[in-house]
């Protein structure tokens, strides 16, 4: 089973959301735990790998389980905060800054449509 982590990066009335490059669909940045890698330190450092950015994790959301993309998926959710830094990007085509209220409307992959339905705005 592969572990990922994915950050809902939302500082007052505003929740960042990300297009991958041949993707339809909208997500939270994260990405796959390495070996010896703790799910924080894996969100901290694909942050700064995929947006340029540094974060503080403020807490933990959910573990989503369940086959994804045709394998088999331990998801660990974050709620952090943008610290420091201007948007780069490495792997996606498209980020926005959205009210939370709007998240709805869009578009997700499928595991972060559960995360999408714990978030409380």
């Amino acid at each position: 089973m592969k572990s990922a982590t994915a950050g809902v990066i939302w500082d007052q009335d505003q929740v960042l959301i990300a297009k991958r490059r041949k993707d339809q669909y909208w997500e939270f940045p994260g990405g796959k735990i390495e070996p010896g890698e703790s799910a924080q330190e894996c969100l901290i450092r694909e942050i700064r790998e995929e947006l340029s950015i540094s974060i503080r994790i403020e807490e933990y959301l959910a573990r989503i389980q369940g086959r994804f993309r045709g394998r088999d998926m331990d998801l660990h959710a974050f709620h952090a905060v943008w610290v420091a830094g201007d948007l780069d990007l490495s792997v996606h085509t498209e980020v926005r800054r959205i009210n939370p209220l709007e998240l709805p409307q869009y578009r997700f992959i499928h595991e972060d449509r559960e995360i999408v339905k714990i978030i409380k705005p």
